[in-house]
């Protein structure tokens, strides 16, 4: 399920409701690297009361997203790192492997800083 989702660049958002119980070692580790490969959320929420606030969030999350694209000028030493910020903590920065082709996330989790390797 991995290649599809990859080749198709979107981003994957998995909402769990109850506690996790990883029965399934290939359906977790599906969620947990498609969501952060993608650039997506993994969130698990304890009931079912808090399911429209969550995916009320995300879709907000959704309607403000950004592509921020960036082609380095050429200089006879390329940078090792690029690093997009948030100007707050409460933003949040994901990193899409599949749009980011020539880069590696060095941090896999969102936070209002994403700073990448560049290959």
């Amino acid at each position: 399920m991995l290649t599809p989702l990859e080749t198709s660049g979107a981003a994957l958002h998995v909402v769990s409701i109850g506690r996790p119980a990883n029965l399934d070692h290939d359906r977790g580790v599906v969620l947990d690297r498609g969501t952060k490969g993608s650039g997506g959320r993994y969130d698990t929420i304890l009931l079912g009361t808090a399911l429209t606030a969550r995916m009320k969030e995300i879709a907000r999350e959704l309607n403000s997203q950004y592509l921020v694209t960036y082609a380095r000028p050429k200089t006879l030493i390329p940078p090792e790192r690029i690093t997009v910020a948030a100007a707050t903590p409460s933003h949040a920065v994901r990193l899409n492997e599949r749009v980011a082709t020539n880069a590696v996330p060095t941090n896999a989790r969102p936070s209002h800083t994403a700073s990448m390797r560049v290959r």
